[in-house]
């Protein structure tokens, strides 16, 4: 085993400097990532803004009565079913269908909130 003749290594070569963790510097090892994550979302509601502008004459698919597709094949019918509930109700999937209450804006924050409080 290596190790002893590792430490004892390390501490030769670490004389006279502070082998404490707690040291106080500030933490900016995430503040690249943050800046990065910050200006993607602001850019992704940007064009969300511009798409919904633009799909102005849609109809929004939360606007729509039909909630099971009809198809006569029971399995394609559950399918396309879960397919559309998934593009009505879904935060991501959804994000490239018009809403009238969620718009891709507010996806977009959701999305952008939901990151940063996990970092």
């Amino acid at each position: 085993d290596d190790l002893p003749k590792e430490i004892e290594a390390f501490e030769s070569f670490s004389r006279g400097t502070s082998l404490e963790i707690s040291e106080d510097r500030p933490a900016t090892a995430a503040v690249g990532t943050l800046l990065i994550c910050i200006l993607c979302g602001v850019a992704a509601g940007a064009f969300g803004i511009y798409i919904d502008e633009k799909e102005h004459d849609k109809t929004p698919i939360d606007l729509s009565k039909k909630r099971v597709v009809d198809d006569p094949d029971p399995l394609e019918k559950l399918i396309q079913t879960l397919i559309l509930t998934f593009r009505r109700n879904h935060l991501v999937v959804g994000m490239l269908v018009k809403h009238r209450k969620l718009t891709r804006e507010k996806r977009v924050w959701i999305m952008m909130v939901a990151g940063l409080s996990t970092q």
